[in-house]
């Protein structure tokens, strides 16, 4: 093999790994960042409680942290079809570490019925004010769109 072959084999790999070390530190990114999961559990009877009675419908939402980096919370609140904010927690930072145990808001869902209020989906927002919804059908996301867009929300 002459000198230009070798030089050109080595290139081509060095090309090759290179483009795949550039690859895999960003899926490392992109996994290793601290991410916030919300979900919202509606019409929940919890028992074994006396705080909260068998007799009304209860909430509630989960907060978790899905990446591998420690995540601040600030607020969860409920986004309701007026537009309105329903604020559940809304104090100092709270910290989610990876492999943490969710943060759970509970709320009277009973009592949100009572009033007429229909609740779209739950909200949390992380330090930085980015703030994540929790899953939600594709009639609510159209009204969360609206009331966004109305600035509203």
């Amino acid at each position: 093999m002459s000198q230009d072959v070798v030089t050109q084999v080595v290139a081509q790999i060095g090309a090759f790994t290179g483009a795949a070390a550039l690859v895999l530190g960003i899926m490392n990114y992109w996994r290793d960042r601290g991410s916030l999961k919300v979900e919202l559990a509606e019409n929940v009877i919890i028992t074994g409680m006396p705080a909260y009675p068998q007799h009304r419908r209860w909430g509630v939402v989960y907060v978790a942290n899905r990446g591998r980096r420690p995540i601040w919370f600030s607020s969860v609140s409920l986004i309701l079809s007026t537009g309105e904010q329903a604020f559940l927690f809304d104090s100092r930072p709270a910290k989610l570490d990876e492999g943490s145990e969710p943060a759970r808001a509970v709320f009277d869902k009973s009592d949100l019925d009572e009033r007429g209020f229909r609740i779209l989906c739950a909200r949390a927002t992380d330090s930085l004010g980015r703030k994540r919804y929790s899953r939600m059908s594709l009639f609510n996301r159209m009204h969360v769109t609206v009331l966004r867009l109305r600035n509203k929300i």
